[in-house]
């Protein structure tokens, strides 16, 4: 079975009942490649004013989409509702990452790298990376590791 986006998916996420979800455009995609029935296979959430350029499902089920419009959305993903939006980001936000500790972690292509309370409505604390964040880690000992497009992999004492 073919899904045919018609543009570069950059990030994509399996969800835990199984359907996939990925960026196209300015929208968020979800696509069931089991079901039978076509306007069921592959369905949209709207709601960046740009293109969506991170995706991460956080452990209680929610979808979390940043994209190039310096937005973070919050998403119910069953009834596909934005339920939240975080504000802040002074660059695109390109990538996600939600702590052991519950807390969410974003990154940007300017360098700022954001905690957001665990109820996600304020920051709580910022770090500056050099280059962008392409992607982040928790080690075992609750530090954060971030990797940037400066070559450089940080271990933050967070």
């Amino acid at each position: 079975i073919i899904i045919s986006l018609s543009t570069q998916v950059d990030s994509l996420v399996v969800l835990r009942d199984g359907r996939n979800v990925g960026n196209s455009l300015y929208k968020i995609a979800i696509w069931n490649y089991k079901t039978k029935k076509d306007e069921e296979r592959l369905q949209y959430i709207e709601g960046h004013e740009k293109a969506v350029s991170s995706l991460l499902q956080l452990r209680d089920g929610r979808l979390v989409s940043g994209g190039e419009d310096k937005k973070i959305f919050i998403w119910n993903i069953k009834d596909k509702v934005r339920l939240k939006e975080l504000e802040g980001h002074k660059g695109p936000v390109i990538s996600l990452y939600q702590l052991k500790q519950g807390n969410l972690v974003s990154g940007d292509k300017y360098c700022l790298i954001y905690f957001w309370s665990i109820d996600m409505d304020e920051i709580i604390q910022t770090l500056i990376e050099e280059g962008s964040i392409l992607d982040f880690y928790q080690l075992k000992n609750y530090n954060l590791c971030s990797i940037s497009s400066a070559s450089e992999i940080k271990i933050w004492g967070v």
